[in-house]
């Protein structure tokens, strides 16, 4: 794809990673609603393309990635096991999804989980719509904060 293809998905995702921030600072309902069905709806999609496709992973991520080590672990290790990787990655959104409508302990390990995972496939650059991951990680974490200052 070249840059004027992913534009609009590019400005149109960072514009919601923009407003995720505002909902989940004023609204936490809304907010753990929103980032639940996100990860839920990421892992399914994610899981079907492994079905499908698989090799659009490598060609998208490898390309856009920031980081050497990113680029060889794409085109080598992750490239021989593309389907299994995503895979696992998909189950861990779904699980990271389901979390996220729990309480107490299980709801701080899906937002620890999200966090983890946005921050980590942030230097995809433009494949992972950077600084979108970085935007939805700071919600998630608002999210936390805000059922921290509610359960006080």
């Amino acid at each position: 794809m070249s840059l004027q293809e992913y534009l609009l998905p590019y400005i149109m995702s960072n514009a919601v990673g923009l407003l995720l921030i505002y909902i989940c600072y004023r609204w936490f309902r809304a907010g753990r609603i929103l980032f639940g069905l996100i990860f839920l709806a990421a892992g399914v999609f994610n899981f079907y393309i492994t079905c499908k496709s698989p090799e659009i992973y490598v060609d998208v991520y490898g390309a856009s990635a920031v980081f050497s080590f990113y680029k060889n672990f794409i085109y080598g290790f992750f490239n021989q096991h593309v389907a299994l990787f995503v895979r696992l990655i998909a189950i861990g959104q779904v699980t990271v999804g389901i979390l996220l409508f729990t309480r107490k302990v299980y709801f701080k390990i899906g937002i620890a989980g999200g966090v983890l995972f946005l921050l980590a496939i942030s230097p995809l650059g433009i494949g992972s719509a950077f600084p979108c991951t970085v935007f939805m990680a700071i919600g998630l974490y608002l999210l936390y904060r805000n059922k921290m200052k509610n359960e006080t």
